[in-house]
């Protein structure tokens, strides 16, 4: 099909998911502790303790643990954003952590046919920025977005408003979001886009095997 842009997730799209390994998200959360004062360590907290205080589980979870912990969330927010950064960046410093197998050969691909190609990530916007410069990616996205504060953790996918932000950002009309969950699919339908999803979903438009298989869906 014809398509205008493409735009994708990050995390377990273009780039390999670290979901197996978060003992970088945990330190991530120490560091944020300690940094609002509070004496709690990260090995006092259960798995979903620490993935809510991340952020991972959004904005509501965020806040009830930040509650409950009589921590402020703003400031925890801004440290937990911080050092998700730092926390990523050395892992890809340490060559633990690559793009996906296709990566940027796909998206150089799109971009000679004339595609407009964007990231849109539940990640916070320092993570993405941090991804995006290392591998050099910048130079064949014309946008790229993550969670930029506490507020706008609230309208993370599936809620469409950072998609629409990346449309009036391309100026374009026929897109397809690419992704690697049911997350993206429903917020490509809250836009009326299209969707590719790595592995299997029923209610996505393509399933694809891997990114190259883009290359066969947009003309």
């Amino acid at each position: 099909m014809s398509y205008e842009a493409v735009i994708f997730d990050l995390d377990g799209t273009l780039l390999e998911s670290t979901s197996d390994h978060l003992e970088w998200m945990y330190a991530a959360v120490e560091e944020s502790l300690e940094e609002v004062d509070h004496d709690l360590e990260a090995v006092e907290l259960s798995h979903s303790e620490l993935v809510a205080l991340a952020g991972i589980d959004g904005y509501e979870v965020f806040e009830e643990k930040c509650s409950e912990l009589e921590v402020d969330d703003q400031k925890m927010w801004f440290y937990v954003s911080h050092y998700r950064a730092k926390g990523k960046l050395e892992l890809l410093e340490e060559d633990l952590l690559e793009l996906k197998t296709g990566s940027r050969e796909t998206l150089e691909f799109l971009r000679k046919k004339g595609v407009s190609l964007a990231v849109v990530s539940n990640a916070p916007d320092p993570t993405v920025d941090e991804v995006i410069r290392f591998f050099e990616l910048d130079s064949l996205l014309e946008f790229f977005l993550g969670i930029k504060d506490l507020d706008d953790l609230m309208d993370r996918k599936p809620r469409p408003r950072h998609i629409e932000i990346a449309l009036d950002e391309l100026k374009a009309d026929k897109v397809l979001y690419v992704g690697d969950s049911s997350v993206d699919v429903e917020a490509a339908e809250k836009i009326g886009a299209d969707s590719a999803i790595l592995g299997e979903n029923e209610e996505a438009t393509f399933e694809i095997r891997n990114l190259q298989d883009l290359k066969d869906i947009v003309e």
